[in-house]
Protein backbone atom coordinates (compact mmCIF):
# COMPACT_ATOMS: atom_id res chain seq x y z
CA UNK A 1 0.00 0.00 0.00
CA UNK A 2 0.88 3.55 -1.12
CA UNK A 3 0.91 6.38 1.69
CA UNK A 4 2.61 9.71 1.13
CA UNK A 5 2.07 13.13 1.13
CA UNK A 6 4.30 15.99 -0.54
CA UNK A 7 3.83 20.07 -0.09
CA UNK A 8 4.21 22.45 -3.43
CA UNK A 9 4.92 25.96 -3.33
CA UNK A 10 4.03 28.41 -6.30
CA UNK A 11 5.91 31.09 -7.94
CA UNK A 12 9.03 31.33 -5.53
CA UNK A 13 12.60 30.47 -5.67
CA UNK A 14 14.22 27.47 -4.11
CA UNK A 15 15.74 29.94 -1.68
CA UNK A 16 12.72 31.51 -0.94
CA UNK A 17 11.32 27.92 0.38
CA UNK A 18 14.53 27.20 2.51
CA UNK A 19 14.22 30.72 4.12
CA UNK A 20 10.54 30.11 4.74
CA UNK A 21 11.62 26.66 6.34
CA UNK A 22 14.53 28.20 8.39
CA UNK A 23 12.02 31.28 9.86
CA UNK A 24 9.40 27.75 10.91
CA UNK A 25 12.32 26.15 12.82
CA UNK A 26 13.61 29.04 14.14
CA UNK A 27 10.93 30.47 15.66
CA UNK A 28 10.42 26.79 17.27
CA UNK A 29 13.79 27.04 18.54
CA UNK A 30 15.43 24.67 15.71
CA UNK A 31 18.44 25.68 13.77
CA UNK A 32 19.57 24.22 10.33
CA UNK A 33 22.12 21.46 10.79
CA UNK A 34 24.72 19.14 8.91
CA UNK A 35 22.45 16.00 6.86
CA UNK A 36 21.72 13.42 9.31
CA UNK A 37 20.05 10.79 9.92
CA UNK A 38 16.69 10.95 11.83
CA UNK A 39 16.59 10.85 15.49
CA UNK A 40 14.17 11.82 18.50
CA UNK A 41 16.04 15.44 18.06
CA UNK A 42 16.60 16.02 14.30
CA UNK A 43 13.84 16.92 11.75
CA UNK A 44 14.68 16.02 8.25
CA UNK A 45 13.64 17.80 4.68
CA UNK A 46 14.01 17.43 1.27
CA UNK A 47 13.32 20.69 -0.74
CA UNK A 48 13.45 20.22 -4.75
CA UNK A 49 14.35 22.88 -7.64
CA UNK A 50 11.88 24.55 -9.59
CA UNK A 51 9.97 22.82 -11.87
CA UNK A 52 6.82 24.20 -13.76
CA UNK A 53 7.18 27.20 -11.45
CA UNK A 54 6.54 24.74 -8.23
CA UNK A 55 9.21 24.57 -5.59
CA UNK A 56 8.39 20.54 -3.64
CA UNK A 57 9.05 19.83 -0.13
CA UNK A 58 9.21 16.42 1.40
CA UNK A 59 8.70 16.17 5.23
CA UNK A 60 10.60 13.23 6.57
CA UNK A 61 7.61 12.69 8.93
CA UNK A 62 4.55 10.76 9.39
CA UNK A 63 2.40 13.12 10.99
CA UNK A 64 0.05 14.64 9.28
CA UNK A 65 -0.22 17.42 11.44
CA UNK A 66 3.48 18.53 11.11
CA UNK A 67 3.08 19.10 7.29
CA UNK A 68 -0.05 21.08 7.71
CA UNK A 69 1.77 23.70 10.06
CA UNK A 70 4.74 23.69 7.57
CA UNK A 71 2.51 24.32 4.72
CA UNK A 72 0.68 26.91 6.48
CA UNK A 73 3.96 28.31 7.29
CA UNK A 74 5.49 28.38 3.95
CA UNK A 75 1.91 29.75 2.59
CA UNK A 76 2.37 32.82 5.17
CA UNK A 77 6.24 33.37 4.67
CA UNK A 78 5.93 33.39 0.86
CA UNK A 79 2.34 34.67 0.27
CA UNK A 80 2.04 32.07 -2.10
CA UNK A 81 -0.24 29.64 -3.11
CA UNK A 82 0.84 26.59 -1.31
CA UNK A 83 -0.84 23.22 -2.11
CA UNK A 84 -0.30 20.31 0.58
CA UNK A 85 -1.53 16.93 -1.16
CA UNK A 86 -1.25 12.67 0.07
CA UNK A 87 -2.35 9.43 -0.78
CA UNK A 88 -3.16 6.97 1.88
CA UNK A 89 -3.08 3.69 1.24
CA UNK A 90 -3.98 3.61 -2.52
CA UNK A 91 -7.13 4.71 -1.86
CA UNK A 92 -7.56 8.01 0.06
CA UNK A 93 -6.39 11.72 -1.88
CA UNK A 94 -6.74 14.39 0.00
CA UNK A 95 -5.46 18.53 -0.75
CA UNK A 96 -5.15 21.67 1.70
CA UNK A 97 -4.52 24.88 -0.85
CA UNK A 98 -3.10 27.73 1.68
CA UNK A 99 -2.92 30.94 0.65
CA UNK A 100 -1.10 34.07 2.33
CA UNK A 101 -1.54 31.33 5.96
CA UNK A 102 -4.84 30.15 5.52
CA UNK A 103 -6.58 27.40 4.41
CA UNK A 104 -9.00 28.31 1.29
CA UNK A 105 -9.90 24.78 0.02
CA UNK A 106 -9.77 21.51 0.51
CA UNK A 107 -10.58 17.98 -0.64
CA UNK A 108 -10.94 14.27 0.93
CA UNK A 109 -12.24 11.61 -1.15
CA UNK A 110 -13.08 9.36 1.66
CA UNK A 111 -12.94 10.95 5.10
CA UNK A 112 -14.34 7.31 6.36
CA UNK A 113 -10.45 6.33 6.12
CA UNK A 114 -9.63 8.34 8.81
CA UNK A 115 -12.32 7.42 11.47
CA UNK A 116 -11.11 7.48 14.88
CA UNK A 117 -13.57 4.72 15.64
CA UNK A 118 -11.64 2.53 13.36
CA UNK A 119 -8.33 3.14 15.67
CA UNK A 120 -7.10 6.19 14.24
CA UNK A 121 -6.29 9.22 16.55
CA UNK A 122 -5.60 12.82 17.09
CA UNK A 123 -2.24 12.16 18.85
CA UNK A 124 -0.46 15.92 18.28
CA UNK A 125 2.99 14.56 18.95
CA UNK A 126 2.50 11.09 17.28
CA UNK A 127 4.99 10.02 14.41
CA UNK A 128 2.57 7.30 12.65
CA UNK A 129 0.39 8.63 10.07
CA UNK A 130 -2.83 10.58 11.63
CA UNK A 131 -6.11 11.66 10.28
CA UNK A 132 -5.35 14.95 8.13
CA UNK A 133 -6.37 18.07 10.17
CA UNK A 134 -9.65 18.84 8.10
CA UNK A 135 -11.26 20.38 11.17
CA UNK A 136 -11.98 24.15 10.37
CA UNK A 137 -13.64 23.28 7.08
CA UNK A 138 -15.79 19.83 8.50
CA UNK A 139 -15.33 20.19 12.35
CA UNK A 140 -17.59 16.30 12.36
CA UNK A 141 -15.80 14.40 9.95
CA UNK A 142 -19.26 13.11 8.90
CA UNK A 143 -19.30 14.26 5.52
CA UNK A 144 -16.11 14.33 2.73
CA UNK A 145 -14.83 17.96 2.06
CA UNK A 146 -15.81 18.23 -1.33
CA UNK A 147 -12.95 20.96 -3.06
CA UNK A 148 -14.20 24.21 -4.17
CA UNK A 149 -12.66 24.39 -8.11
CA UNK A 150 -13.51 28.12 -8.60
CA UNK A 151 -11.96 28.89 -5.04
CA UNK A 152 -9.28 26.77 -5.64
CA UNK A 153 -8.16 28.53 -8.89
CA UNK A 154 -8.88 31.89 -7.63
CA UNK A 155 -5.31 31.95 -6.32
CA UNK A 156 -3.79 31.27 -9.57
CA UNK A 157 -3.13 33.53 -12.25
CA UNK A 158 -4.00 32.52 -16.02
CA UNK A 159 -5.18 29.49 -15.66
CA UNK A 160 -8.38 29.31 -18.49
CA UNK A 161 -11.89 29.09 -17.74
CA UNK A 162 -12.03 25.58 -18.31
CA UNK A 163 -9.86 23.79 -15.66
CA UNK A 164 -11.95 24.38 -12.57
CA UNK A 165 -14.67 22.18 -14.40
CA UNK A 166 -11.85 19.73 -15.54
CA UNK A 167 -10.94 19.51 -11.68
CA UNK A 168 -14.46 19.31 -10.81
CA UNK A 169 -14.54 16.83 -12.67
CA UNK A 170 -11.37 14.52 -11.16
CA UNK A 171 -12.72 15.41 -7.43
CA UNK A 172 -16.75 14.08 -8.72
CA UNK A 173 -15.28 10.63 -9.94
CA UNK A 174 -12.68 10.10 -7.26
CA UNK A 175 -15.06 10.63 -4.10
CA UNK A 176 -15.38 7.80 -1.55
CA UNK A 177 -14.99 4.07 -3.14
CA UNK A 178 -13.59 5.38 -6.26
CA UNK A 179 -17.27 6.98 -8.00
CA UNK A 180 -19.72 3.86 -6.42
CA UNK A 181 -22.45 4.12 -8.50
CA UNK A 182 -20.42 5.38 -11.66
CA UNK A 183 -20.27 3.07 -14.70
CA UNK A 184 -16.81 1.43 -14.28
CA UNK A 185 -15.61 3.32 -17.39
CA UNK A 186 -16.25 6.45 -15.13
CA UNK A 187 -14.54 5.67 -11.94
CA UNK A 188 -11.30 6.74 -10.59
CA UNK A 189 -8.20 5.32 -9.36
CA UNK A 190 -6.40 7.80 -7.87
CA UNK A 191 -3.11 6.13 -7.87
CA UNK A 192 -3.26 5.14 -11.66
CA UNK A 193 -5.36 7.91 -13.12
CA UNK A 194 -6.25 10.66 -10.72
CA UNK A 195 -3.47 12.02 -9.12
CA UNK A 196 -1.26 11.79 -12.12
CA UNK A 197 -4.29 13.61 -14.13
CA UNK A 198 -4.17 15.95 -11.21
CA UNK A 199 -1.01 17.29 -11.05
CA UNK A 200 -1.08 18.06 -15.41
CA UNK A 201 -3.75 19.78 -14.60
CA UNK A 202 -1.64 22.31 -12.20
CA UNK A 203 1.53 21.94 -13.97
CA UNK A 204 2.78 19.51 -11.44
CA UNK A 205 5.94 17.10 -12.40
CA UNK A 206 3.99 13.99 -10.78
CA UNK A 207 7.47 12.35 -10.42
CA UNK A 208 7.17 14.99 -7.39
CA UNK A 209 3.79 14.06 -6.04
CA UNK A 210 3.64 10.44 -6.43
CA UNK A 211 5.93 9.96 -3.66
CA UNK A 212 7.13 10.66 -0.83
CA UNK A 213 10.03 11.42 1.73
CA UNK A 214 11.03 8.02 2.55
CA UNK A 215 10.75 6.37 -0.97
CA UNK A 216 12.93 9.53 -2.51
CA UNK A 217 15.30 8.25 0.07
CA UNK A 218 15.17 4.69 -1.25
CA UNK A 219 16.97 5.25 -4.12
CA UNK A 220 20.45 3.84 -5.13
CA UNK A 221 20.71 8.28 -5.20
CA UNK A 222 19.35 11.34 -4.29
CA UNK A 223 17.24 12.59 -7.80
CA UNK A 224 19.72 15.59 -9.16
CA UNK A 225 16.52 17.54 -8.48
CA UNK A 226 16.28 16.96 -4.78
CA UNK A 227 18.34 18.36 -1.58
CA UNK A 228 18.40 17.62 1.69
CA UNK A 229 18.01 19.55 4.88
CA UNK A 230 18.54 18.96 8.29
CA UNK A 231 17.27 21.07 11.56
CA UNK A 232 18.12 20.54 15.15
CA UNK A 233 17.40 21.63 18.40
CA UNK A 234 18.92 25.13 19.58
CA UNK A 235 21.47 24.71 22.55
CA UNK A 236 18.88 26.05 26.10
CA UNK A 237 21.52 29.16 26.03
CA UNK A 238 20.82 30.01 22.73
CA UNK A 239 16.79 30.37 23.44
CA UNK A 240 16.29 33.80 25.18
CA UNK A 241 13.97 35.34 23.31
CA UNK A 242 11.58 33.88 20.83
CA UNK A 243 12.24 35.37 17.58
CA UNK A 244 9.56 37.45 15.73
CA UNK A 245 7.83 36.53 12.70
CA UNK A 246 9.06 37.43 9.44
CA UNK A 247 7.64 37.34 5.71
CA UNK A 248 9.29 37.20 2.24
CA UNK A 249 8.84 40.99 1.33
CA UNK A 250 5.97 41.30 -1.29
CA UNK A 251 7.14 42.47 -5.08
CA UNK A 252 5.75 45.58 -6.37
CA UNK A 253 2.79 44.92 -8.47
Amino acid sequence: MNTYHSIHVLGVSRGDVHAGLDNYFYRRYYSRCQVQQATAETWNLAVSDVSGGWVSVFDEGKNFRRAHRIAKALSAYTHAPTLWLGLFEDLDFFYQLFYDGKIIDAYDSDPSVFDPEEGFTDQPNGIEWLPADFSDLNPNRDIAVLGNPPVFFSVFSGHDEGEPKRLQSLLSRGRAFHGEGLQPEDELSWLEDGLPAFSELLGLDPERTTTGFDRLLEQESLPSWLERVSFQPLPKAERVNRPPKSKRPREAS
